[in-house]
């Protein structure tokens, strides 16, 4: 690639993320130093009143029978074909972001969302489930010699 092109690129995204984050802090500039009409908010009020407007749920389940259809449209955006079997499913906001088979492992995943953690924390999740072979026993012998 061209070196000039690749610092014009460079210079851009870092202009952006600029942008982003000025625009992200304006509105706790303005609870700041907006007009004082009672107590002002503590640092954990202001806190916890951003974090709440960027934070998603995220819940990691097994597939239902009604989750099929959206299995297959993750799976058409994902260019490859559905998880058969038992499958494990991250949902956020009421939307499939990825699933992976207990079966045999296959992970897909939404292209159009940033789901590199959510791969990592199904492949782990979907390793725990598969390790155990049966359930665990609810008494524990213990041996004396």
């Amino acid at each position: 690639m061209n070196p000039q092109l690749t610092a014009i690129i460079l210079n851009e995204a870092a202009s952006d993320m600029q942008r982003r984050a000025e625009a992200s802090r304006q509105p706790l500039r303005a609870v700041r130093r907006g007009p004082v009409e009672g107590p002002r908010p503590s640092r954990a009020e202001l806190a916890s009143t951003h974090s709440q407007s960027t934070e998603a749920q995220l819940t990691i389940r097994r597939a239902r029978d009604t989750d099929e259809a959206a299995l297959g449209r993750l799976a058409d955006r994902d260019s490859s074909t559905a998880p058969g079997g038992d499958v494990l499913v991250a949902e956020s906001e009421g939307r499939l972001l990825a699933a992976i088979s207990l079966a045999d492992g296959a992970l897909i995943a939404d292209p159009f969302a940033r789901t590199g953690e959510l791969r990592s924390l199904l492949s782990l999740r979907a390793g725990q489930l598969g390790t155990r072979t049966s359930p665990p026993s609810p008494r524990v012998r213990v041996r004396t010699y």
